[in-house]
């Protein structure tokens, strides 16, 4: 550097001190890698919007299904019933679903004379 440079620079004040700037420095390097990690946590975000989004459309696919799965374990019930057939009884136990046979007809009752 020329002397006369020198001396100019000698004379400018200083906008920031060594501390200042090492803070500063490290703040926009916090600043940055925030970003990154809001990034990186939006990303994952979208992600899990898509597979709530999916599991929703499922849901919305079988209710309709509900009543024809209702109709058709309800025919299986009345069926294995009529044939006493234990295996389709045990069968919807498993699946949770409770058979219970009709009641016994009553006997008739004899006329009084």
């Amino acid at each position: 550097m020329p002397p006369s440079t020198r001396a100019a620079a000698a004379e400018a004040p200083r906008l920031l001190t060594r501390g200042q700037f090492r803070a500063l420095t490290a703040l926009g390097g916090l600043a940055l890698a925030l970003t990154g990690v809001n990034g990186a946590l939006a990303a994952s975000n979208r992600a899990a919007e898509r597979e709530v989004a999916a599991r929703g459309a499922f849901v919305q696919q079988t209710v309709p299904l509900e009543a024809l799965q209702a109709e058709i374990a309800r025919g299986l019930a009345d069926r294995a019933l009529r044939t006493n057939d234990r295996a389709v009884l045990e069968m919807l136990a498993a699946n949770n679903v409770t058979v219970t046979p009709p009641a016994a007809p009553a006997a008739p009752t004899p006329a009084r004379p």
